[in-house]
């Protein structure tokens, strides 16, 4: 895609915005983030959805027009190559403060299930890859180590379907 036919944004400068200049691809997913009171809605909702809205509705007949809320055009010298626009209502469900979008729409659980299966867990301390055994290669391994080391000691993290089984082998060990 061109940057020609990206939306552009000349000297923004509505509510928080300080005459920012701005190029955004169209057909692309992008994410307005910063701090609270950095201008993220002044720029997503009163810019950019308040001039794709108002222009849309200057293509409605001057009858239709007047069923429509009068939308006021942004403080700001130019917008080019701006879509028609639609908004979700920017509103909270929980009001809780550790709420995010993540959790409000349950995001982050299928996002902890891709990071676990393209990580590589490491060990905090060494910096080394963690490693997953079956019970033969581990017995192998400990029987090696044990010949260098033999007064060492071993902590075994075990992971069953059930807490009685875990027990049991652990007792084992």
């Amino acid at each position: 895609m061109s940057r020609k036919d990206a939306l552009k944004i000349f000297n923004a400068r509505e509510n928080n915005l300080k005459g920012i200049d701005l190029t955004l691809p169209h057909d692309a997913f992008v994410g307005i983030t910063g701090l609270s009171g950095s201008g993220k809605s002044s720029l997503a909702f009163d810019t950019i959805y308040a001039e794709g809205q108002r222009r849309y509705i200057e293509t409605f007949s001057p009858y239709t027009r007047q069923f429509f809320d009068k939308v006021k055009r942004p403080k700001v010298d130019l917008i080019e190559n701006v879509r028609p626009a639609i908004a979700i209502q920017q509103r909270t469900r929980i009001l809780n403060s550790r709420s995010t979008v993540g959790s409000m729409t349950d995001i982050n659980d299928l996002l902890k299930i891709v990071w676990s299966n393209i990580a590589i867990p490491v060990c905090p301390t060494c910096g080394l890859d963690l490693v997953r055994w079956d019970a033969p290669s581990l017995t192998r391994h400990i029987e090696k180590l044990c010949q260098v080391k033999p007064d060492a000691t071993f902590i075994i993290g075990v992971q069953t379907k059930n807490s009685k089984e875990q027990i049991e082998r652990l007792q084992i060990l």
